[in-house]
């Protein structure tokens, strides 16, 4: 069995993307995710175990705060950000 791997920068089919930018859209995407979709249900189910945030007063506002900053660097509204660890 052979295993190719790449940047991920072919095979996108819009022409405006070129392989420079895509081969950089999918590293940031190891680094990154975009979670505007689901901010608020990711909200709700930290409101609903208490033992993450405790009494904390403002839970969404702490959690937006956090994920603004994150989405910043990666050029989106809300991101949560993670390291890659390679062994």
């Amino acid at each position: 069995m052979k295993c190719r791997c790449t940047r991920g920068d072919n095979g996108h089919d819009n022409p405006a993307m070129t392989p420079e930018r895509v081969g950089a859209l999918r590293e940031a995407e190891q680094r990154a995710a975009d979670i505007a979709p689901a901010f608020e249900r990711k909200v709700r189910a930290v409101r609903a175990h208490a033992s993450q945030f405790g009494k904390h007063p403002d839970v969404e506002a702490f959690l937006c705060g956090l994920a603004m900053r994150a989405g910043q660097a990666f050029g989106v509204t809300v991101a949560e950000s993670f390291k890659r660890l390679i062994p």
